[in-house]
């Protein structure tokens, strides 16, 4: 029994740590430092929501002038990109599926280079999205686990 419960609070513990904060701070970053004309703030007018958003983006803007562009940029790609990773190995431990958020992150940016895919290539843009697609396999007791198809 108390097994269980330990096993059940690592699961937690590893959801909380590496799939949900890391979205949070992901949506966090878009909302109070991405440009308004992204269609998240037209969802969010829609739910008469925009003016206290738009309130807290001026009360942090000074913020952005002391942030390194990339963070604002560039880290919620990466962290998307890590959470969805993490997802898998914590949820599914599998195997091919992990492609997927390779190619939707990494493999999209590498697509905007050619300009095969909408977009702007940037250096960071990949960096951040690989960092985020490898840290997972390190950070995860259970990445030994995983059972290649």
């Amino acid at each position: 029994m108390m097994n269980l419960i330990k096993v059940k609070f690592q699961f937690i513990y590893e959801v909380l740590m590496h799939v949900l904060i890391p979205l949070l701070i992901g949506g966090l970053i878009y909302l109070l430092f991405r440009n308004e004309s992204l269609i998240m703030f037209k969802w969010f007018d829609n739910l008469g929501l925009l003016e206290q958003i738009k309130e807290l983006r001026a009360t942090l803007n000074p913020m952005k002038s002391i942030l390194p562009n990339w963070i604002y940029y560039s880290l919620a790609d990466g962290l998307w990109t890590y959470a969805f990773v993490s997802a898998y190995l914590i949820y599914y431990k599998v195997d091919y599926w992990l492609l997927l958020p390779f190619l939707l992150s990494i493999g999209v940016e590498i697509l905007q280079y050619f300009q095969l895919f909408q977009g702007t290539f940037d250096v960071l843009d990949l960096l951040c999205c690989i960092v985020g697609y490898t840290l997972p396999f390190l950070f995860l007791k259970n990445f030994h686990q995983l059972n290649f198809k």
